[in-house]
């Protein structure tokens, strides 16, 4: 046990002080104490120095005591700071309630609606069943709602939106897309709850997410789970990377949202494929989707697809060492195949080829590529324009224009 100078002082004077007494207890006669004399004045001394003994060390151990924890605790409190100051430096603040979930879930619940879709067939008329029903959420204080387009507008009827202080409000179908699985329906409405719409670009595998909606015709339930991953390809032709996330989204979550821990929408609940494995559309997509729906008159929205000919791959680390053999390339999207008499084949493209940026934009995963050709063929007026692709192809940078042809629409 170390024991500083001061420390020591200290307890040499408690010692001292305490030899000193014992001196003095010697000295005085036995019978000041016993009221006799004889044998017992002789014992004298040697019960003074005991006393005196016992006495110093209780107050030396009393020192080292209040030492001791003196010591503890300041090591406690610096080694605490420092774990603080850590946790300040290199992680985000954590949430100042326990109940961070529910609160979110108590703010963005209200902009969550069920919807219905009524008397399609005299069948269902009879029977008072609804055709399809699903979820939605308000994006406008004036009713505009978002979600999928096979809760909307697979069935023909009457739309009904039940908010969630109950009351039923009729519907007209807006716009509709059943290539993406989306639409934008509508009541007649005043200062509704919005829910913000957040960025699905920057969401990261990992993230906390909730999905709200309204499964087996249960309102407002919520279900918490995690991204399990950012761009996920369905294989189902269509150039939407979906947001997986293991939240349950069942039957009558359609269409609902998926929401981070901002409280912003990052994504429509649309489909599950088993447990723990559930899908929704990037809130990126629907942006596009409902500018597109709101700057034409047309109800239907049928938007070309641009074919450029690749199977294509995003880039991460792992993928590059597994391809290349080495580590550096870890951005950008894989060239894996290029289709034979395809425009990517007409460009110059190869397998193998690393696309960086296209038209000038960042190139991160596919979603960024097929982000970039729609808005080359929104910005050519529907019709196929030219897109201008930086390359890697063996260590070495190209520019490559590829012109995409439009298939549908």
């Amino acid at each position: 046990l170390a024991i500083s100078s001061r420390q020591g002082l200290l307890i040499g004077r408690f010692l001292s002080r305490n030899a000193t007494t014992a001196r003095h207890l010697a000295s005085v006669p036995s019978a000041s104490f016993n009221g006799t004399n004889g044998s017992s004045q002789s014992r004298g001394p040697q019960w003074a120095s005991k006393v005196a003994l016992v006495s110093g060390g209780f107050l030396a151990g009393c020192c080292l005591t209040v030492w001791q924890l003196r010591r503890q605790r300041s090591f406690s409190e610096a080694a605490g700071s420092g774990v603080a100051l850590a946790a300040s430096a290199n992680r985000p603040t954590p949430p100042t309630s326990v109940n961070h979930i529910a609160d979110l879930v108590e703010l963005v619940s209200p902009t969550a609606v069920n919807i219905r879709v009524e008397g399609s067939t005299a069948l269902h008329s009879m029977l008072g069943m609804p055709s399809s029903q699903g979820s939605g959420f308000i994006i406008r204080e004036d009713g505009l709602i978002l979600t999928n387009a096979h809760v909307a507008g697979r069935f023909k009827g009457s739309l009904v939106v039940t908010l969630t202080d109950g009351r039923e409000l009729p519907a007209e179908l807006i716009a509709i897309d059943a290539e993406s699985d989306m639409a934008l329906v509508k009541v007649s409405a005043r200062d509704l709850p919005v829910l913000p719409l957040g960025q699905s670009k920057r969401c990261r595998a990992g993230e906390w997410v909730i999905a709200i909606g309204s499964p087996l015709t249960l309102s407002n339930t919520v279900t918490v789970g995690i991204l399990s991953n950012t761009a996920r390809n369905l294989g189902t032709g269509s150039n939407i990377e979906y947001l997986q996330t293991d939240a349950a989204i069942t039957f009558g979550n359609s269409g609902g949202p998926l929401v981070d821990m901002h409280g912003q929408a990052i994504g429509i609940n649309t489909l599950k494929a088993d447990a723990g494995i559930s899908f929704a559309i990037p809130i990126d997509e629907a942006k596009n989707f409902v500018d597109q729906a709101l700057s034409t008159s047309r109800q239907v929205i049928s938007r070309p697809k641009a074919y450029l000919g690749l199977t294509l791959l995003s880039l991460n680390p792992t993928i590059a060492r597994r391809v290349f053999g080495r580590d550096g390339i870890d951005k950008g999207v894989l060239v894996h195949s290029v289709h034979p008499d395809s425009p990517a084949q007409r460009a110059g493209l190869a397998s193998y080829d690393v696309i960086l940026t296209a038209d000038g934009e960042p190139v991160r995963r596919v979603s960024d590529l097929h982000r970039a050709v729609a808005k080359a063929t929104q910005r050519g007026g529907g019709k196929s324009v030219t897109v201008r692709l930086l390359v890697l192809r063996s260590g070495r940078e190209l520019q490559l224009d590829v012109q995409p042809e439009l298939q549908g629409g």
